[in-house]
């Protein structure tokens, strides 16, 4: 069976008698072809040595790859600052770190998403309005039969209809599989199959207008959602399964006409299987101690 080595970057502090150590140590954990992709504003995987972003400059259209400044680092904020001088940016390419070549994409200019150029968090953010990139394999390939998947991702929250991440036919019956985060109300929903299960949601007033870590996991017969490593909600899906095969979104959902997203993505990780805690919680813990969340 293929095997992937998927390098996470953990930030840790060791206190000793005599001295203290504090710096970003290699990580590795083994994953096999469950993984989908890997999207990030650093470098997760050492072992992949390509860019993280295409950008397209408002001033003439040109485009140009940016990776990250050193290795298990920060995409070069100063290389891209230099590139532009001053105009704005937009996300043409997210490119994928784990070896699959699943990029995530928008080649219509008027739908990419802006790009911002933080020194300590680097994002990028649809309007809202028709801005988002897609991952152009069929959702069922992604998943499981449409059921088990796993997203593990930094955002930041916003408030507003909005679907944030997936895919979904329709808003009736409600075949989907996909996250708001915030919806108009502030809470966070994960739909992953026919709509609407119970448990769903879970408040995140606290969070509008924070980066947080969240998790999203649907196994064959549950479904999980998690904020900075905590469980918000763990129960039973008793609808039936996502039978989308269209693209995978982020600032949106497949084939809806309305509800793009605002919110601001840093880090977007998924799988096409439902992953035990301990694989899970290294992975969150390492985004974690990187952006300070």
């Amino acid at each position: 069976m293929k095997k992937k080595i998927l390098f996470i970057v953990l930030l840790w502090n060791c206190f000793e008698v005599f001295t203290q150590i504090s710096n970003y140590n290699q990580f590795p954990t083994l994953f096999d072809e469950n993984i989908n992709f890997v999207f990030s504003m650093r470098q997760v995987n050492l072992e992949y040595d390509g860019p993280l972003i295409r950008l397209r400059r408002s001033s003439d259209n040109a485009e140009s790859d940016f990776s990250p400044a050193s290795s298990g680092g920060l995409i070069s904020n100063s290389a891209i600052n230099s590139w532009r001088s001053g105009a704005s940016v937009f996300v043409v390419r997210w490119y994928d770190q784990s070896g699959w070549g699943r990029d995530a994409i928008q080649p219509v200019n008027n739908r990419q998403p802006e790009f911002s150029p933080n020194n300590t968090r680097p994002y990028f953010a649809g309007d809202a309005s028709n801005d988002f990139l897609y991952i152009p394999t069929g959702f069922q390939e992604l998943s499981d039969s449409g059921i088990n998947a796993t997203v593990l991702s930094v955002m930041y929250a916003t408030t507003v209809n909005q679907f944030t991440f997936g895919v979904a036919d329709s808003l009736s019956p409600g075949n989907r599989w996909s996250g708001h985060i915030n919806w108009s109300d502030n809470n966070v929903y994960f739909d992953p199959g026919v709509c609407c299960n119970s448990p769903r949601s879970f408040s995140n007033s606290a969070n509008a207008g924070n980066w947080k870590h969240y998790t999203f996991m649907r196994t064959k017969d549950s479904t999980i959602a998690r904020l900075n490593g905590v469980n918000q909600f763990a129960g039973l899906h008793a609808n039936g399964r996502c039978s989308s095969n269209n693209f995978f979104r982020i600032c949106h959902a497949g084939n809806l006409s309305g509800e793009f997203s605002n919110t601001r993505f840093m880090e977007f990780i998924m799988y096409n299987s439902n992953l035990n805690y301990s694989i899970i919680s290294p992975i969150e813990q390492s985004a974690i101690n990187f952006w300070g969340l």
